[in-house]
């Protein structure tokens, strides 16, 4: 029988820094009666899109994402429409899409959850041209990411130094949005486009988002005081639904925008040069994901 071929592609520098113990696990846990694994380490951005492309044109069963919510980004975006499956063995500062999908936290449970788990089809969102996975944003979240990838610094407490500090200068910014056959006109100070349920670290934006419901969901904010933020923090945390009177939602498959905001981020990586006009489309089971 032919062995099923496993692309593990680690980034060394993702926010939890590099565990040179993974590779033994790995091996360790591989049947190699039946998988054919190898394990490779990328060496600049855009390699692991490169060596997931790699794997896709020679039909691997899977590639294994070991890294943040970057690396699985760029892995995810070269398997689009393939049978390749991802996998994900969570080693950044967030790691959203890892936790929505409930991962297990041990790398030798996840080393062998890629094997023994099943590929199923799930939802991507097209951000204009550009697909994302898990979350995408304008405004202020997305300030936190542009600042958040410039840092020196990772882990939960710089991402929270960096929201404290971009909250203090934020605004909102005007929005025009069409949804569902309705013009919105307002100024809102974040917008949040949910495929999965959270940013990372268990902070739950949009708890009732499913990855297969072939839906997105549209989250506009008011700017909230400092307290409403610590609140809004929590209630995250304890998966209990945001106040409506600082949030509209849409739930939907589609959707444009025009916003006088030049920042925006997918799965957090910020997108340089955005100029305000967003056109979104769900592409519906578009990937297969080992969970």
């Amino acid at each position: 029988m032919e062995r099923k071929k496993v692309r593990y592609i680690c980034n060394p520098i993702s926010g939890t820094g590099f565990d040179p113990f993974i590779e033994n696990t790995i091996f360790l846990h591989t049947d190699r009666n039946e998988f054919d694994a190898e394990y490779l380490l990328t060496e600049r951005v855009g390699h692991a899109f490169e060596l997931a492309m790699e794997a896709v044109q020679a039909n691997y069963y899977a590639v294994v994402a070991i890294g943040g919510d970057g690396t699985v980004h760029e892995i995810a975006s070269a398997l689009l429409g393939s049978q390749t499956a991802l996998a994900i063995i969570p080693r950044g500062s967030g790691n959203g899409l890892a936790l929505h999908l409930g991962l297990p936290t041990r790398v030798s449970e996840q080393v062998k959850l890629v094997y023994q788990g099943k590929p199923s089809p799930v939802d991507s969102v097209y951000f204009n041209e550009e697909p994302f996975f898990n979350m995408a944003g304008l405004g202020f979240e997305a300030e936190v990411a542009h600042n958040f990838a410039n840092s020196q610094l990772r882990g939960w407490f710089s991402y929270l130094k960096n929201i404290i500090n971009c909250w203090k200068g934020s605004k909102e910014f005007d929005v025009e949005l069409k949804v569902k056959g309705h013009t919105i006109k307002d100024k809102f100070w974040q917008i949040t486009i949910a495929n999965g349920s959270q940013y990372g670290n268990n902070l739950k934006i949009s708890p009732n988002s499913e990855l297969d419901d072939a839906e997105f969901e549209l989250l506009l904010m008011k700017k909230p005081g400092a307290f409403k933020v610590i609140h809004l923090v929590l209630k995250s945390f304890f998966n209990i639904n945001l106040n409506k009177k600082l949030m509209q939602i849409y739930a939907c498959s589609e959707a444009e925008i025009n916003a006088n905001t030049t920042f925006a981020h997918a799965d957090g990586e910020p997108i340089v040069n955005f100029n305000g006009k967003l056109k979104l489309k769900i592409n519906p089971k578009s990937i297969l994901i080992i969970s």
